[in-house]
């Protein structure tokens, strides 16, 4: 049996029927709205269309006759109908066509009067292929994004590298540094020490060379050559041992700076 929008819609809900169920005087009505009605008013419900009373089974409004006359799958094909697009100029038709040149979608009407002529196809077929043209885009940008979470993934794991990398150089640069420092605080230490001992030497050397310059005057007085001879070769012996002297600590002095210059060298590295 075929039917109707008209003849399937629920006079309550004004849609398609929903297990749909005869009252007394045979009008139908869904059964969650009968059951609505049944918890609005017990046991005795009257009938939306023509006002009857009626009873509800013990059982419930369930127990009602079922409308047989009209399947689900009919009232399926109905719902099926009443979701499609109306024609805005014809509104009680179905637009069915796509007119390819208007870029339309159209009913049977507009195809026969003012699209006559025109190029059209089923709209069934456009949007089928609009659906695939959608469907080969949508999985070109899934496509796109799983590559991009690839080369996150990527770029997130040489960040990771990199860091650890700079971990491992900063461990490697403050462990020499600590080993340069504990090394050039001993150099200096001992270059301290031998400052010291050469200064020493060098005020030792100058009381001797004061001591013999001054006997050699008072020998050169008295007229005592060899000994005033003797006393100036002791001199320029001491003379030469000084300069040695003075050399070394001219090599040691500059060198003192170039720890501390080095020292932060390293600390603006790290």
């Amino acid at each position: 049996m075929a039917a109707t929008q008209d003849s399937v819609t629920c006079a309550v809900c004004m849609e398609v029927y929903r297990s749909p169920r005869f009252l007394p005087c045979y009008h139908s009505f869904c059964l969650p709205c009968l059951e609505e009605l049944a918890n609005k008013h017990g046991k005795i419900i009257r009938c939306p269309t023509c006002r009857a009373p009626a009873t509800v089974p013990p059982g419930g409004v369930c127990d009602l006759q079922v409308n047989f006359y009209f399947t689900e799958e009919a009232l399926e094909e109905v719902r099926n109908e009443k979701s499609q697009s109306r024609c805005p100029v014809h509104t009680k038709e179905c637009v069915i066509f796509y007119c390819t040149q208007c870029d339309q979608a159209i009913c049977i009407r507009c195809k026969l009067t003012k699209h006559e002529g025109h190029t059209t196809e089923d709209l069934s077929e456009k949007v089928a292929r609009c659906k695939k043209t959608i469907e080969d885009k949508l999985q070109s940008i899934m496509a796109n994004i799983s590559l991009g979470k690839d080369k996150l993934e990527f770029c997130r794991q040489n960040e990771k590298g990199a860091l650890e990398k700079r971990a491992a150089v900063r461990k490697q640069v403050l462990q020499m540094m600590e080993t340069f420092q504990s090394r050039a605080g001993e150099m200096i230490g001992l270059m301290e020490g031998d400052l010291t001992n050469y200064s020493l030497q060098c005020i030792e050397r100058q009381d001797r060379m004061t001591d013999r310059l001054e006997r050699e005057k008072e020998a050169e007085r008295l007229d005592r050559k060899e000994e005033a001879e003797r006393l100036a070769r002791e001199r320029a012996g001491d003379r030469l041992e000084r300069e040695g002297d003075m050399t070394r600590l001219e090599e040691y002095i500059p060198e003192l700076p170039m720890f501390q210059e080095d020292s932060d060298d390293i600390d603006a590295y790290i």
